[in-house]
């Protein structure tokens, strides 16, 4: 597939938009047009992407005479903080970063969130560039202009990194997911679907929980054949050199971008389905689950031990949520099911040991950011592929669906 443009719009006014642009080999060319000679910029890639992906883009920007500042982090949900934040920050302060002037973002989900939250701060907001180097990120976290870092409450965390995510466990600290954040829209978001070929089988794996999760939404956003031919394509054992793969992230990105265009900010409840609220189909299971150490599970026939991958833990949470709409007769149990086998062939985790009781997983839920005036509010989903939002669903029947993933 030559490469495909998606056009995102943004806010009610016309022309407030951006592209995203999927094909590969991409990444030299990521910043065609959004900078010239003089111009400083700020590149901040994962520690898991390869130096050598990023040769060519530094020589061209240098020959343009672009001034440079490069920046390496650590990926994982414990460093998805404001330490991290405050290097981003200090790094942009240092090259002398202008509101004109541009940060890139080349990572995983979490890289995109945190240096998306940098760039909406630094002199209340500069332009930023994502170049998402995982399946995850690339049909869901670079697109859309959520941003956000993670916050560490009720215990002791002097120190960020490993040793302070030690403490805080220790203290009984909690960690919220994505507590602290912006909207901040992209200038661009370049998917270059060769960067996937780096990546270790696991974490490719899970990003297909979020194709799968856009599959079941498929019916309200203009994709019904969706969900079918992402079932296809998992079923024939789908890889990082799959050809059809950059027309899969093509039709997510597409997906989402209507989404997004109806409701940038997630504030559309009166929308059919909630608005943008249905994208989180499976994330409030998921969330309560995936920072929890000692779990393990089998997947892809090996053995894994926590915390969770995110899209390991969206798969999960797709489980609970169509099984809870089955109960709900919302849809029939075929899709739970179906669902269910879906997970599985992706090579994601069906069921897991080491969870906490019931009570204590649905009481981590309550604190989840779509709940309103006290009350939890879930995205459910139903046959025809279109969300439903329930609230006081019963704390029994939530944790009944808990159950199904749980073993041992």
């Amino acid at each position: 597939m030559a490469s495909k443009t998606i056009s995102v719009q943004t806010g009610t006014t016309p022309g407030q938009r951006y592209d995203v642009v999927v094909g590969r080999g991409l990444v030299s060319s990521s910043l065609d047009g959004l900078v010239t000679k003089g111009q400083r910029f700020l590149l901040v890639r994962d520690a898991n992407v390869p130096a050598a992906t990023i040769s060519t883009l530094i020589t061209k920007l240098f020959r343009r005479g672009v001034i440079i500042s490069h920046l390496t982090i650590p990926v994982s949900e414990q460093h998805k903080s404001f330490a991290t934040l405050e290097r981003i920050l200090t790094a942009a302060a240092g090259v002398g970063l202008e509101r004109g002037d541009l940060m890139l973002a080349i990572g995983g989900g979490i890289t995109t969130d945190v240096v998306g939250l940098a760039a909406g701060l630094h002199r209340r907001g500069c332009r930023v560039v994502h170049c998402p180097s995982t399946l995850l990120a690339m049909v869901d976290g670079s697109v859309g202009g959520k941003t956000a870092i993670n916050l560490h409450v009720g215990g002791s965390r002097a120190k960020a990194g490993k040793a302070g995510a030690k403490a805080g466990a220790k203290s009984g600290g909690k960690l919220l997911k994505n507590a602290i954040g912006v909207f901040h829209q992209p200038v661009r978001v370049v998917c270059d679907v060769a960067l996937l070929a780096s990546l270790d089988a696991r974490t490719f794996r899970s990003g297909l929980a979020e194709c799968i999760k856009h599959g079941l939404l498929g019916g309200a956003f203009g994709d019904d054949a969706l969900l079918g031919d992402t079932a296809a394509l998992i079923s024939g054992g789908v890889s990082a050199n799959s050809r059809d793969l950059p027309s899969l992230i093509a039709r997510n990105v597409a997906l989402k971008a209507v989404v997004v265009g109806q409701d940038e900010r997630e504030v559309r409840d009166d929308l059919p389905g909630g608005g943008r609220m249905a994208l989180n189909l499976g994330h409030t299971f998921a969330h309560a689950i995936e920072t929890l150490p000692g779990l393990s599970w089998y997947a892809a026939g090996k053995k894994f031990r926590g915390p969770l991958q995110h899209g390991e833990a969206v798969g999960l949470g797709l489980i609970c949520a169509t099984e809870l709409s089955a109960r709900l007769h919302l849809c029939k149990p075929e899709l739970a099911e179906l669902t269910r086998v879906l997970v599985g062939l992706a090579g994601l985790p069906v069921e897991v040991s080491g969870l906490p009781r019931r009570p204590e997983v649905v009481a981590r839920m309550a604190g989840d950011k779509k709940s309103k005036g006290g009350k939890l509010r879930l995205v459910l989903v139903t046959d025809d592929r279109m969300p439903f939002i329930a609230s006081d669903v019963p704390t029994e029947m939530i944790g009944q669906v808990i159950g199904k993933i749980i073993v041992g």
